[in-house]
C-alpha cells in the first residue's frame, strides 16, 4: 500500500509540474506580446511627456503644396536640408471635408483651423471667381494680425501625368525660392508647411476636391513637410495628434499665433533631440505611413482568408484545426509592425510589403505554437474538445488584450503599423477606429464564450450561473471602459456598444428571459454611459478634449435644448449617410455579392443549429455582439467597415468553435466482464 501511494504521490507531482510548465508558457506568450506594445509605448511616450512649447514668435511662413519629406534630400535641396536639421520636424496630416486636401483648402484651415469643405457649384459653373484668391486674403489678413508675414514658394508638381524629372525640377524651384527669401540655412523665427496635396488648376479644382474614391485621387495621399524653427532640433507633435512627429494642418493657425487653440487645432509642441534625428524620424512615418497602407489590402485578404480557409477545413484537417485555432493572432502581431524599421530595409532592398508579412508570419507562428503547447500542458487533464476551445479562447482575448493596452498607452505601438491608425488620412492618431472596434467586439464576445465551454468552473461548478455573469460583466465593462476613456481608446461610439451589448449578455447567460424592455433598458444604459463620457470629456481642459468632448462643445455652443437636439440629429444623419457613401461610389452589380454575404451571415448567425445545441453560451454571446456591430454601423461614418470585420471576426471563430465539436469524447469505463464459469 505504501508503494501505491508514493507511485500515487509522484504521477501527481509529474502532473502538478506539467501544468505549471504549460501555465508558464502561455505567461511567456501574454509578456512576450505586451513587451511588443511597451516598447513603442514608453519610449515615444516619454518622448511626448517632455514637450515644450515654443520660447519665440514666428515672423514668416513659407507655404507650398505636395512637398513630403522624401522630397528633401541633402543633396537636391541643400536650403531645405540645412532649414530642417537645425529645426523642429513633423509630418503634416492634412483635414478637410475633401478626400484630396488642396492648396486652397489648406489656406482656409489657416485662417480659421477647421475643416475646409469642398468648393460649391458656383465655382463649377465658372462663377465665383479663381479658387484660392479668396482664401489667400483670409488667410494672409488673419497671419497678419498675429505678426506674421506669408509667402508663397510654389507648389511641387504631383499630378499622375507628370514626370520624375519636372518632379524633381519643381522641388529644386522651392528650394531656391527658399534660398531666396530666408537664406542658405533658414533663419530663427519662420516656419514651413505643406499645406495641400496639391494645388489644382481652376478648371481642375472642383473635380479634384469632389473626388470620393480613393482610387480615382489624381496623386496618393501623404503626409506633407512641417518645419518650425523656433525649437531648434525638435520632435514636433500636438496635442490633436499625441503622436512624436506628426501634426495636424488644423494645428497650424493656433502654433502659429501662439493661441492654445484656434478652431479644431491645438498648439504644437516639441521636443528637444540630436541634430538630424528628426529629420529621419519624419522620414521614416511618412514612408511607413504610406507603405502600410499600401500593403493593408493584400496582406488583411490574406489573413481574412486563412482566418477563414483554416476554420472551414478544421473539422477535416488536423493541420488545418492547429492554424484555425490561433490564426487571429495574425491581428496583434500586425498590429505592432510600427516596430520594423521599414525605411532602412527598403535601403537594403527589402520590399516593404515582404518585411510586414514576414513579421506577421513568424510572429503569429511563434505565438501560436507556444500557446498551443501550453494549453495542452495546462489542460492535460480536460478533454480534447475543452482544450481545443481553451485555446482558441485564449487567441481571441489576447487579441482584444494587446488591443486594449497599446490604447490605454496612447497607441504608440499600432501607429502607422498593418490595422493601426494611418495618419495619411488625417481622422484618427490614437485609440480604438472602427475596424479595430469590430474585430475587438467580436473576438471579445467569442473568446469570453469559448472559455466558458472550455472550463469546467462555468458550466459544472459550485455556481456556475454566477460564475458566468461576474466573468462577462467584468471583461465586458473592462474593455468597454477601456474603449470609451478619453485618454485610451477615445471611442465614443464603443459606448452605444459595449454597454447595452454587456447588459443583454449578462442577463441571457443568468437564465433570464429576455423581454423587449431589457433590450430597451439596455439600450437607454448605452445613451447614458455615452452621455456621462461626453460630459466628462467637456469638462477636461480644451486642449486635451477628444472629438467626443468637441461635439459636446458644439451642442452646449447651440444655447437652448432644441438647438442642441437639432445639431445632434444632423451629426447623426450625416454619419449616417457616410456609413452608405461606399455602396454609391461603384456599381450596384459590385455591392449585391457583399449584400448577400452579411444576409447570408446574419442568418447563420440566427439560426438555431448544432452551435446553439452543444454551446449555448457562446450562442448567446454571438448574438449579442451581432447586434451591437449593427448599432455601431449606424452610428459611425465608417460603420460598414466596422460590421463588416466584426462579422469575418465572428465567423471564423464560429467555424474554429464547431471544428472544436468534432473531438472525440473519453469513452466512458467500461464495467469489468463477469467471471467465465468453470467446468466442474
Amino acid at each position: 500500500m505504501r508503494m501505491i501511494a508514493t507511485l500515487e504521490s509522484m504521477h501527481e507531482i509529474s502532473h502538478a509540474r506539467t501544468r505549471v510548465a504549460g501555465a508558464g508558457l502561455i505567461a511567456a506568450c501574454l509578456a512576450l506580446l505586451a513587451a511588443l506594445i511597451l516598447a513603442p509605448s514608453l519610449h515615444w511616450g516619454g518622448l511626448r511627456k517632455d514637450a515644450t512649447p515654443p520660447v519665440d514668435r514666428v515672423h514668416t511662413l513659407y507655404v507650398t503644396s505636395g512637398l513630403t519629406w522624401a522630397d528633401i534630400t541633402k543633396e537636391d535641396t541643400p536650403a531645405l536640408w540645412c532649414f530642417a536639421e537645425n529645426s523642429g520636424a513633423a509630418g503634416l496630416a492634412l483635414s478637410s471635408e475633401s478626400v484630396m486636401p488642396t492648396k486652397r483648402q489648406g489656406l482656409e484651415t489657416l485662417a480659421t483651423g477647421a475643416r475646409t469643405p469642398a468648393l460649391g457649384d458656383t465655382h463649377a459653373a465658372g462663377r465665383g471667381g479663381s479658387p484660392g484668391g479668396k482664401e489667400w486674403s483670409d488667410a494672409t489678413s488673419a497671419l497678419t494680425e498675429a505678426g506674421i508675414s506669408l509667402v508663397d514658394l510654389g507648389d511641387v508638381a504631383t499630378d499622375k501625368g507628370v514626370s520624375r524629372f519636372a518632379h524633381e525640377r519643381s522641388v529644386r524651384d522651392i528650394d531656391a525660392a527658399f534660398a531666396k527669401h530666408a537664406g542658405d540655412c533658414g533663419e530663427r523665427g519662420v516656419a514651413l508647411a505643406s499645406i495641400g496635396s496639391l494645388n489644382p488648376s481652376p478648371e481642375q479644382a472642383y473635380e479634384v476636391e469632389h473626388t470620393r474614391g480613393y482610387d480615382a485621387l489624381p496623386t496618393p495621399l501623404n503626409l506633407q513637410v512641417y518645419i518650425d524653427s523656433r525649437w531648434g532640433p525638435a520632435f514636433l507633435t500636438s496635442p490633436s495628434t499625441r503622436q512624436v512627429g506628426v501634426v495636424m494642418n488644423l494645428d497650424l493657425a493656433a502654433s502659429l499665433t501662439d493661441t492654445g487653440q484656434v478652431g479644431m487645432g491645438r498648439a504644437a509642441v516639441g521636443t528637444a533631440t540630436r541634430k538630424g534625428t528628426q529629420i529621419a524620424h519624419a522620414r521614416e512615418v511618412t514612408f511607413a505611413s504610406r507603405t502600410t497602407e499600401d500593403s493593408l489590402a493584400p496582406l488583411l485578404g490574406v489573413i481574412v482568408a486563412i482566418l477563414l480557409v483554416s476554420g472551414a477545413l478544421a473539422q477535416r484537417v488536423p493541420a488545418a484545426r492547429h492554424v484555425a485555432n490561433v490564426s487571429i493572432l495574425a491581428i496583434p502581431v500586425g498590429y505592432t509592425s510600427s516596430i520594423l524599421p521599414l525605411g532602412a530595409l527598403a535601403e537594403h532592398a527589402v520590399h516593404p510589403l515582404v518585411a510586414i508579412a514576414a513579421w506577421t508570419l513568424l510572429g503569429t507562428a511563434i505565438f501560436g505554437i507556444g500557446l498551443t503547447w501550453g494549453v495542452t500542458l495546462l489542460g492535460s487533464a480536460l478533454p480534447e474538445r475543452n482544450r481545443r476551445l481553451l485555446t482558441s479562447g485564449l487567441a481571441a482575448l489576447m487579441t482584444v488584450a494587446a488591443i486594449v493596452l497599446d490604447a490605454v498607452l496612447g497607441s504608440h505601438a499600432s501607429f502607422t503599423s498593418l490595422l493601426g491608425n494611418q495618419p495619411i488620412y488625417a481622422g484618427r492618431f490614437y485609440g480604438l477606429s472602427n475596424h479595430i472596434t469590430g474585430i475587438t467586439l467580436a473576438a471579445w464576445a467569442l473568446g469570453v464564450g469559448m472559455l466558458m465551454h472550455a472550463l469546467p468552473a462555468f458550466t459544472t461548478g459550485r455556481r456556475p450561473g454566477l460564475a458566468r455573469v461576474l466573468f462577462v460583466g467584468g471583461t465586458g465593462a473592462l474593455v468597454g471602459f477601456c474603449s470609451i476613456a478619453p485618454g485610451m481608446g477615445a471611442d465614443a461610439g464603443s459606448a452605444l456598444i459595449y454597454a447595452p451589448v454587456t447588459l443583454v449578455a449578462c442577463l441571457a447567460l443568468s437564465g433570464i428571459r429576455l423581454r423587449p424592455w431589457h433590450v430597451l433598458a439596455a439600450l437607454a444604459a448605452g445613451t447614458g454611459v455615452f452621455a456621462l463620457a461626453g460630459a466628462l470629456d467637456y469638462m477636461r481642459p480644451a486642449s486635451s478634449r477628444t472629438h467626443l468632448g468637441e461635439f459636446v462643445a458644439t451642442l452646449v455652443e447651440k444655447g437652448s435644448p432644441a438647438g442642441a437636439a437639432s445639431q445632434f440629429w444632423a451629426v447623426f444623419a450625416d454619419r449616417t449617410s457616410r456609413m452608405l457613401e461606399p455602396l454609391t461610389l461603384y456599381s450596384p452589380l459590385l455591392m449585391v455579392p457583399p449584400v448577400l454575404i452579411a444576409l447570408a451571415l446574419t442568418y447563420s448567425a440566427v439560426r438555431r443549429g448544432l452551435l446553439a445545441r452543444e454551446l449555448p453560451y457562446l450562442y448567446r454571446l454571438r448574438l449579442a455582439a451581432m447586434a451591437g456591430a449593427w448599432i455601431g454601423a449606424l452610428t459611425n461614418d465608417t460603420g460598414l467597415v466596422l460590421v463588416g470585420l466584426a462579422y469575418v471576426v465572428g465567423f471564423a471563430l464560429s467555424l474554429t468553435a464547431r471544428a472544436a465539436l468534432s473531438a472525440r469524447t473519453p469513452r466512458e469505463a467500461r464495467p469489468p466482464a463477469p467471471p467465465t464459469p468453470q467446468k466442474l
